[in-house]
């Protein structure tokens, strides 16, 4: 068997197993159809790709070239069962239009409707094979969707993560490039973090990144993007947004995290941040605004933490 038959086969055991088409259900049918052994526990999958567009494993993507595969080759055969039918009519309406006898009339009608009968078959067959697949294809959509949603985000917090920021950043400074306007970027660490962590444990730890979070979110507007950096370090994309405005944005933030009390276990643990604040010049690059942002935050924590600090201008480019 090809490859496409083994793939379209292993779906129609799926729908009749009643199991969901995940890549690991589908694959274990591959394997079962093509006589290969079962994959033991433990054996080592393909290394899964770098990049956010690369997240869609190889059996994934056979899965869903199956599915294509068999939609494609059930229209075919509808079409095909249709030009049948159509050619059977065709010669049916002749001999009718030649004939006067009422048996042969009787006949004709009876043949007439027997091919009817066999095209709704085949249509309310073909309609169900076709709804199934796309069930099974919207299922392989979500759980795609699910594995490229994790790839770009922090499991902890729900925030873009690092690469999902890096994206971002380069995407702005590109369009205030492009149309000349302002942009700032924030360097944001909690102060005496491992101090948390020590004293109350990591999950008090994680409760604290998750309450940071919670109040700092709905201060920021939906054109601004707040991601995790990475530890206990978070960063805000600010565009369209000029220093004098972004340093407004930073100190409302800071007031609302000493107005939010972050209590767990019944402890109230105060939790401030340090921040470094960076406005983007026109000849510098994604890497090098935030490079000014952290070393801005650095030098608010050497400074005594919970304040901000606004990074100076660069040097000018040289001629």
């Amino acid at each position: 068997m090809t490859p496409v038959e083994i793939a379209r086969q292993a779906l129609h055991r799926l729908a009749e197993l009643g199991l969901p088409p995940t890549p690991e259900n589908f694959e274990a049918q591959v394997r079962d159809i093509a006589g290969l052994p079962p994959r033991e526990e433990g054996q080592a999958q393909p290394p899964a790709p770098p990049e956010p567009s690369a997240v869609i494993t190889a059996k994934t993507m056979d899965m869903v070239r199956g599915l294509l595969q068999f939609m494609s080759s059930t229209n075919a055969e509808l079409h095909a069962d249709l030009t049948k039918f159509g050619d059977q009519s065709t010669s049916l309406l002749a001999q009718a239009g030649s004939s006067r006898d009422p048996k042969a009339m009787a006949e004709l009608f009876e043949a007439m409707t027997t091919s009817s009968s066999w095209l709704l078959g085949q249509v309310d067959k073909t309609r169900k094979e076709l709804e199934r697949t796309r069930e099974q294809l919207d299922e392989v959509q979500r759980e795609l969707q699910r594995v490229q949603n994790e790839a770009v985000s922090d499991p902890l917090t729900g925030l873009p993560n690092r690469r999902a920021l890096d994206r971002a950043l380069s995407r702005e400074v590109a369009r205030a490039r492009r149309n000349k306007t302002p942009l700032c970027v924030a360097v944001i660490d909690v102060d005496h973090f491992k101090r948390v962590n020590d004293q109350y444990g990591h999950a008090a730890g994680d409760a604290a990144l998750v309450h940071l979070v919670h109040v700092l979110k709905p201060q920021v507007r939906g054109t601004d993007m707040l991601a995790r950096f990475g530890g206990e370090e978070f960063a805000l994309v600010l565009p369209d947004t000029s220093l004098l405005g972004a340093e407004f944005t930073m100190n409302r933030l800071m007031r609302a995290i000493e107005r939010a009390p972050f209590t767990f276990e019944g402890k109230e643990i105060a939790i401030r941040f340090s921040a470094g604040l960076a406005e983007w010049h026109s000849d510098e690059s994604p890497e090098q605004i935030m490079q000014r942002a952290d070393e801005a935050m650095y030098r608010a924590k050497a400074a005594g933490r919970a304040r901000i600090v606004v990074s100076e201008s660069p040097p000018p480019a040289a001629p």
